[in-house]
């Protein structure tokens, strides 16, 4: 069995995603089931992601101005966002 494959699946129960059962999405990572020496499912794909941006009620943040820069070691990250409104959990 594939590590990563099968991780990427477990991680999207960590974040609340659902088995698939149908038919129709054995090709997706959240589908029930692996197979032997299967590794097309590393990763958690766009309708994962959609899924999980439902869940959480996630909304995107259009920034204005970003930057990461280096300091004692450590990076220093800054940003301003177009709208500085119902922006919690960024």
């Amino acid at each position: 069995m594939d590590v990563q494959n099968t991780g990427a699946h477990e991680l999207g129960h960590n974040l609340m995603l659902a088995d698939l059962t149908g038919s129709t999405e054995r090709e997706f990572t959240m589908y029930v089931y692996t197979y032997t020496g299967e590794t097309k499912k590393r990763s958690l794909e766009y309708d994962d992601i959609d899924g999980i941006r439902y869940l959480y009620n996630y909304q995107n943040v259009r920034l204005d101005e970003f930057t990461a820069k280096p300091h004692d070691g450590n990076v220093v990250v800054a940003w301003k966002a177009a709208v500085e409104v119902d922006h919690a959990g960024y």
